[in-house]
C-alpha cells in the first residue's frame, strides 16, 4: 500500500522548538514573527506593569507541555502521514481547554500562540479552564485531488476527519481519558466531530 506524506517543513518547526527549549527564551525565539508573538508582548507589559518577576512571567508565557507527533492515518484504503501538534499550555485555573484545527496552513508557532491565547481568554471570563489548541496540517483539498472528487462530498470530508480523530484520540488517549484535556471545535472541525 502506498503511503502519501502530507508533511512539509516538520523540520524546521522541529528545530526550532528545541531551540526554544534550549534558549529557555520563547520570547526571542519568535520575536519577528507579529502575529505569533503578539500575546507575549502584551503579557510581558502587562506582568511588569503589574511587578511580576521575570521567572513567572515566563512562566506564564511558556507551555507546559508540546508534543509534536505523526499521525499513521489510513483514510479509504489510502495510508497518510499527518503533522500534529498539541500545545497544554496551562491548567493553573482547571482542564486544559482548547480547540482542533485541521488546516494545510497550521505550524507550531500558532498552535502555541492559540493554545496561550487560550489561556488568557478563559481567565479573563473567569472560567476554571486552562489552554490549550491541537493543529493537524492536513489539506482536504488535495485529498480531493488525491481521491479524484471533484465536487464538495460532506460525507467524503466527515470520513477524512473521522479517521484523522480517530488517530488522534488513540494516540493522545492518556491525556483525554483522563479529562485533562478537553478539546473544542475550531477550523476544519465542528461539534460533531467532537
Amino acid at each position: 500500500m502506498k503511503t502519501i506524506v502530507m508533511i512539509q517543513t516538520e523540520d524546521f518547526y522541529i528545530n526550532c522548538f528545541f531551540l526554544c527549549k534550549m534558549k529557555n527564551d520563547l520570547f526571542e525565539m519568535v520575536e519577528g514573527y507579529d502575529a505569533i508573538s503578539r500575546s507575549i508582548v502584551l503579557i510581558n507589559k502587562a506582568a511588569k506593569i503589574i511587578g511580576l518577576k521575570e521567572d513567572d512571567i515566563l512562566e506564564i508565557i511558556q507551555p507546559h507541555d508540546i508534543q509534536i507527533y505523526k499521525l499513521h492515518v489510513n483514510i479509504l484504503g489510502k495510508n497518510f502521514n499527518i503533522w500534529c501538534c498539541t500545545s497544554l499550555h496551562n491548567k493553573s485555573r482547571g482542564l486544559y481547554k482548547g480547540g482542533i484545527r485541521i488546516s494545510p496552513n497550521v505550524n507550531i508557532f500558532e498552535v502555541i500562540e492559540l493554545s496561550r491565547l487560550m489561556t488568557v481568554k478563559t481567565a479573563c471570563v473567569d472560567l476554571e479552564f486552562g489552554g490549550a489548541k491541537t493543529g493537524i496540517k492536513f489539506d482536504i483539498k488535495e485529498a480531493y485531488k488525491i481521491f479524484g472528487i471533484d465536487k464538495y462530498d460532506p460525507v467524503f470530508e466527515a470520513n477524512i476527519k473521522r479517521g484523522i480523530l480517530h488517530e488522534f484520540s488513540h494516540h493522545f488517549k492518556k491525556v483525554l481519558e483522563t479529562n485533562a484535556y478537553v478539546p473544542a471545535p475550531d477550523i476544519g472541525t465542528n461539534s460533531l466531530d467532537m
